[in-house]
C-alpha cells in the first residue's frame, strides 16, 4: 500500500531502476494506492515511482528513494553439529537463506536466543542448557520463520558416580551395578 497525496485512478506504480510495473494498481483514495509487486532478481531496497501518464492529464512522477525492500524468505537448510551435551555451550552453524541482523534461534519451545550473523546464508549460536531430547530448531527474523523438525539432539555426558560393590575377588565373576548419567544402548563397560 502506498500513502501519499494527489493520487488518481489512472496512476501507475513502478519499482526499481528498471521500473518494473506494479500489477493490479488499486485506487483507494487521493492518499492511498494498493498494488501487487512483481518478482525482483535480488534482495535490496529500491526506488518507488508513482506516475501520472500523459493519457490522464499533465504527466507527473513522484519518487520515494529506498521506498520498498525485497528480501529473501527465511529458509533453514542444515545445522552442524546435530548433537550436543545437555549442559549447552555447543557452537552450532546454521545454513539457509534470508538471515539478517536480529535473527533468533529457538530449540523446541525454549525461549529464542539471538544468533550471530555471518552473512545472509550463515548464522551461529551457542546452545542453551536443554533437557535430554530431540529438538526442532526454528530460525526467525523480520523476514519470516523457518523450522527444521528433529534437527538437534541433546545427550547427557557419560559420568560414573558409583560402582556397587566397590570390591571383589581376584578371580572375577562379581556382578556389579554402575550408576551415573549418559548411558545409552549400547554402552560398554571395562575394568
Amino acid at each position: 500500500e502506498l500513502i501519499g497525496l494527489g493520487f488518481e485512478e489512472c496512476m501507475q506504480v513502478r519499482l526499481g531502476a528498471s521500473q518494473l510495473q506494479c500489477e493490479q494498481v488499486e485506487f483507494l483514495s487521493e492518499t492511498n494506492l494498493r498494488c501487487i509487486t512483481p518478482a525482483y532478481p535480488i534482495p535490496e531496497r529500491i526506488t518507488v515511482r508513482v506516475i501520472r501518464p500523459a493519457s490522464c492529464g499533465e504527466p507527473e512522477t513522484a519518487i520515494l528513494e529506498g521506498g520498498f525492500e525485497y528480501f529473501e524468505p527465511v529458509e533453514l537448510l542444515t545445522i552442524e553439529p546435530i548433537r550436543g551435551p545437555t549442559a549447552g555451550g555447543t557452537l552450532i552453524v546454521i545454513n539457509g537463506r534470508g538471515f539478517v541482523e536480529g535473527t533468533t534461534v529457538q530449540f523446541g519451545t525454549q525461549s529464542p536466543i539471538n544468533a550471530t550473523l555471518i552473512d545472509s546464508t550463515t548464522i551461529t549460536v551457542s546452545t542453551p542448557a536443554l533437557p535430554r531430547d530431540v529438538y526442532a530448531v526454528t530460525v526467525a527474523n523480520m523476514n519470516g520463520t523457518a523450522t527444521l523438525p528433529g534437527a538437534f539432539t541433546t545427550y547427557e555426558p557419560v559420568k560414573i558416580t558409583e560402582v556397587t560393590p566397590f570390591a571383589g575377588p581376584l578371580s572375577g565373576g562379581t556382578a556389579v551395578a554402575v550408576l551415573g548419567t549418559g548411558f545409552v544402548d549400547p554402552t560398554s563397560l571395562r575394568f
